[in-house]
């Protein structure tokens, strides 16, 4: 593919929002350390109650304390950089076709976007209104690169997906929130009264909140009152839709916009020279 200096702004959103995703990271990585490292601030605290219908004892979150909303913020922002990026794509597409954008009314102007499809009947629903007039060519791209082209499976986990639910409900009804999740965890039993371990099962990675089960003890019960002590590690994270990793969805939703971006035009030669911030 070579330079094609129409899609300069897609290209130069990706960078930015890539810029902004890489910095995001390691602030991130650095907060979340900070809490670990000190006692006082843990993010949460765990307590365990005894369930006689699977005859053990459930372990669960039992306070939690909210993410700090800059990360939301900052998160938005990267967002909203990506979608931006496809949306500039779907103006470019539609105005390079039979209907340039001069030619449409104001209200089919506004309805250009980049389509997420599930399934290919409102894929091809959708470009009639938010594609008008596009080549064949580039619809044959676009309808590459959407969610349900990636199978039943994994449209829920594409990067597109989420990244749409998210654009969504970042412009039109909150900040979107980053979550806490369990990857894996590691946890023994200390002390126990009135009962007698059998087993320790570590719950599925999940997103946590006040409640969530993230162990359960199954044990014999020997006496009225049964009771046990917890030690445990967690490695943890913070996640997105779908329990997918904030770092991990900002990788697979870098390479998925210039992945796409690629197919129409290479980046400009002076791409990093034009999103560079002089210094105050």
């Amino acid at each position: 593919m070579t330079y094609d200096p129409a899609f300069d702004d897609p290209w130069l959103k990706w960078l930015w929002a890539t810029l902004n995703s890489h910095a995001l990271d390691p602030e991130l990585k650095r907060a979340i350390q900070r809490e670990l490292d000190s006692p006082l601030t843990l993010p949460f605290t765990t307590a365990q109650e005894y369930n006689p219908e699977f005859h053990g004892f459930s372990v669960f979150i039992k306070s939690l304390r909210p993410t700090p909303e800059w990360w939301g913020l900052w998160l938005g922002d990267v967002i909203h950089a990506y979608r931006s990026s496809l949306d500039h794509l779907a103006w470019i597409l539609v105005d390079r076709g039979r209907t340039p954008t001069a030619k449409l009314s104001e209200k089919d102007r506004r309805d250009i976007y980049f389509p997420c499809a599930w399934d290919r009947g409102w894929f091809n629903l959708a470009i009639k209104r938010k594609l008008p007039g596009c080549r064949r060519a580039d619809i044959a791209k676009i309808r590459a690169a959407q969610p349900y082209k990636a199978g039943k499976r994994r449209i829920a986990t594409h990067p597109l997906t989420i990244l749409d639910a998210l654009s969504n409900s970042e412009k039109h009804r909150m900040i979107q929130p980053v979550r806490r999740h369990q990857e894996t965890g590691a946890y023994k039993v200390s002390g126990a009264g009135d009962c007698i371990i059998r087993r320790v099962r570590v719950m599925l990675p999940v997103e946590l909140h006040i409640g969530t089960e993230i162990a359960r003890v199954y044990a014999r019960r020997t006496g009225p009152d049964p009771d046990i002590e917890m030690q445990g590690y967690m490695a943890g994270t913070v996640g997105v839709q779908q329990g997918k990793p904030v770092q991990d969805f900002l990788n697979e939703t870098r390479r998925y916009v210039g992945s796409l971006l690629s197919e129409f035009s290479d980046p400009p030669p002076d791409l990093e020279v034009r999103t560079r911030v002089p210094p105050p």
